[in-house]
């Protein structure tokens, strides 16, 4: 009990015209204090005992909220997803022959030559997602009535919402997914799309070997004519100049350098073959084979004395008389275009073959089926969702009753 008098105010009741002497036995500010305690409670039993008297409108809210999910379930049309898979080509390099051939050489000459397969996977997915495939798909199924789209950017955002393409590392097989309200026209797609990637890369890969094969052609061409121009000047200058004999050690040393670099023209000539297939310089092919240039390049410039540790095999070279370097010179000519020769034969004939073989890289593994069971929607959990959303208004709703009644009398109070 509180030691201050008991509080006392004075009210006049208009209705009977007499004076009310209202006496608090409680200081008002205890009052007040405990009846915004009651008001406000948040303790446990208090939300407990506000939740149980609002369980009918609860009970209202939850079930209007349930068949409200109800009927967008049963509104939503059955839609079904139709798959088909692919496999992609075998990982392969281009220049698989030629490291073959190359790898005496380098083992012989201590050079390592770095190498690394080029996948096509990532390929594959970009063309299953780039506009050459789904446009004519679109055109073909007149998908832009299905969608209702006004704009071609709206139908293959829409499209794009139901083509779907995955790559299963596992297996290296990649499964293209349709979906669609009709199941046989989802499976008509998808076994469109899957002939369609097949189309456009092999397409792609035959244009690409179809250059390096002409290229390879015009360079061996060239190549002989190099060849015979070399072979004549030797010729002419035995003629002129009479037989000259070289050490066996020395020869077969210049034979050696001529050898090596015929081998490095022909993998510049390889290089630079890539390239003219449009391939990027990012391409991982193009990378080995720049690696590979650049490791035979210092090589080269070793065995010739022009850098690294130590003098060059070639170092006594400069003490032969002049007549024996120029027959050097023109000799090393001919033995390098011969090598040059040999490696253009073996890449236009490795590119003949692959030329071949990209007529069929892409291989359809199973053709999508019409499905018989839908893949959507999943009305059951809609109806779950939409009612647990409505049980959880209810509650909030009637828990923040008492404080909006409380905010719309004060601010009726402040108008008046």
């Amino acid at each position: 009990m509180s030691d201050q008098p008991p509080a006392v105010r004075h009210l006049h009741d208009p209705s009977t015209g007499r004076d009310v002497v209202v006496i608090y036995a409680y200081p008002p500010q205890l009052i007040n204090e405990t009846s915004a305690e009651v008001v406000d409670g948040t303790s446990p039993a208090e939300l407990l005992r506000k939740l149980i008297a609002g369980w009918k409108m609860i009970a209202a809210i939850t079930v209007l909220a349930a068949g409200i999910g109800l009927a967008i379930a049963l509104s939503t049309p059955n839609r079904y997803t139709a798959s088909a898979t692919a496999l992609p080509p075998a990982d392969k390099s281009g220049g698989s022959g030629m490291m073959a051939q190359y790898a005496g050489l380098a083992a012989a000459a201590g050079v390592s030559l770095p190498g690394a397969p080029t996948s096509s996977v990532d390929a594959i997915m970009a063309i299953l997602s780039s506009r050459r495939l789904q446009e004519p798909l679109i055109e073909r199924f007149q998908l832009r009535a299905y969608y209702e789209a006004q704009t071609r950017d709206d139908v293959l955002k829409s499209f794009a919402a139901d083509f779907s393409a995955r790559n299963d590392k596992k297996t290296n097989t990649i499964t293209v997914a349709v979906t669609s309200r009709d199941p046989a026209q989802a499976a008509e797609i998808a076994n469109a799309a899957a002939d369609l990637l097949r189309t456009i890369y092999n397409e792609i890969n035959q244009n690409t070997a179809s250059r390096e094969r002409q290229f390879l052609e015009a360079r061996l061409k060239d190549t002989e004519a190099e060849l015979t121009v070399a072979a004549k000047a030797l010729a002419d200058f035995k003629i002129e100049k009479g037989a000259i004999e070289i050490e066996s050690q020395t020869k077969a040393t210049v034979e050696a350098i001529a050898k090596l670099q015929g081998e490095l023209i022909g993998q510049q000539i390889e290089l630079k073959a890539l390239l003219a297939s449009a391939a990027s310089p990012d391409n991982p092919k193009v990378q080995m084979l720049q690696e590979r240039v650049n490791a035979m390049t210092g090589e080269m410039q070793r065995l010739l004395g022009a850098g690294g540790d130590g003098p060059g095999v070639l170092l006594g070279l400069g003490s032969l008389p002049e007549l024996s370097i120029a027959y050097i010179e023109r000799f090393r000519a001919v033995k390098k275009f011969e090598a040059v020769l040999t490696a253009l034969t073996t890449q236009l004939e490795s590119a003949r073959i692959n030329e071949v073989r990209t007529s069929e890289v892409v291989t359809i593994v199973d053709r999508a089926y019409v499905p018989e069971r839908k893949s959507g929607p999943a009305r059951a959990q809609i109806c779950i969702a939409a009612t647990l959303l409505g049980g959880l208004a209810g509650c909030a709703l009637v828990l923040l009753a008492p404080a909006l009644r409380r905010l719309r009398q004060s601010s009726d109070r402040n108008l008046a």
